[in-house]
């Protein structure tokens, strides 16, 4: 994810949210945990260290605080709430696991990290098949290539 931000960084710096604080990220562990909902190991956070989370030419990467990036009637979708409705609403599906940790969406897939195979995919909207799976989270954005 770094080289992706220092791309945005440089040449599209309003795409960027704040800085993530570590105090926003144990509020949302919490949440995770009181919801059961699936959450990484705690080396996972650290790309999210340089900006949590990040909106730019339809592809999101969600932040973990509610209010990381707002401007022009525009709120960045936040990883708990996104989770919380994720798992609701595809728990019936064929295709659905509760290893899914949802990360973001571009305009037609979601995009997840399995937190049991430790792999990032971009699935299906309609109906979470899997169009692609990544070892790293940057090959993930890599292939969307929108700079």
């Amino acid at each position: 994810m770094q080289k992706f931000i220092k791309k945005l960084h440089k040449e599209y710096p309003e795409s960027l949210s704040n800085p993530l604080i570590d105090k926003d990220l144990k509020i949302m562990i919490k949440q995770f945990l009181l919801n059961k909902l699936p959450l990484p190991e705690n080396n996972f956070w650290e790309v999210y260290f340089q900006h949590d989370g990040f909106a730019f030419n339809g592809l999101e990467i969600f932040s973990v605080s509610p209010k990381a990036l707002v401007e022009e009637g525009y709120t960045l979708p936040n990883l708990f709430e996104e989770n919380l409705n994720f798992h609701k609403y595809y728990i019936g599906y064929n295709d659905y696991s509760p290893n899914y940790f949802l990360i973001g969406r571009s305009d037609e897939d979601i995009l997840v990290f399995d937190i049991k195979n430790n792999f990032f995919a971009a699935l299906a909207c309609e109906d979470l098949m899997v169009y692609e799976k990544f070892s790293l989270l940057d090959e993930l954005l890599d292939s969307y290539n929108r700079i």
